[in-house]
């Protein structure tokens, strides 16, 4: 039988994927900033300012969004947990995972300070100020547990794919012997 936190965990540690997907999306699309060394950058206090704002805006509501994934999660725990201990994940979670949360935004910070110019930073924080980006940020957070779902999925069945391709090519039993200390596996 499967460890009942053990798939609670996993839902706590989704939620956090989500926000640090829905947080690093816009960051990722600048990749080509990537060699830029952070130190070397003079951020004005604008730009420190419209990211703050970038990330009230993005991140609003996520605590809602954790809460409802931890419920789900605990709701098909019901049978495998006592009351009690339900009850106390349910009060707690958020609780427990906010300064996390908040750590984890704060860390993005720099980063969006240093690849977004200050032009980049006021279209965001304008767009995301409408009802339409707000209703998108949250969108988005929704998406990115799908998202998250998705790429676990994918992971799971290319790696198993690769892996199988790779053993049809290399004797992984011998592999496995050698790593224990036997010969040399050879190349089928």
């Amino acid at each position: 039988m499967e460890n009942p936190m053990s798939s609670f965990l996993s839902a706590a540690c989704l939620a956090l994927v989500v926000t640090g997907m829905t947080l690093s999306a816009p960051v990722q699309a600048h990749a080509s900033l990537e060699g830029q060394a952070k130190a070397s950058v003079q951020v004005s206090d604008n730009r420190a300012a419209l990211t703050r704002r970038y990330l009230e805006l993005t991140t609003g509501g996520i605590d809602k969004i954790v809460q409802q994934l931890i419920s789900e999660e605990l709701a098909g725990m019901a049978d495998a947990m006592p009351a009690e201990q339900l009850a106390w994940f349910r009060a707690n979670t958020v609780i427990i995972m906010r300064p996390h949360m908040d750590a984890l935004i704060r860390s993005l910070s720099d980063d969006i300070q240093t690849r977004f110019t200050e032009a980049e930073l006021e279209a965001l924080v304008g767009f995301y100020d409408t009802p339409e980006g707000r209703a998108i940020a949250a969108k988005q957070m929704e998406m990115g547990g799908a998202m998250s779902q998705a790429m676990q999925s994918f992971e799971m069945s290319y790696l198993q794919d690769l892996m199988t391709k790779f053993c049809g090519a290399f004797d992984c039993g011998a592999m496995a012997q050698e790593a224990a200390g036997a010969t040399k596996p050879a190349k089928r």
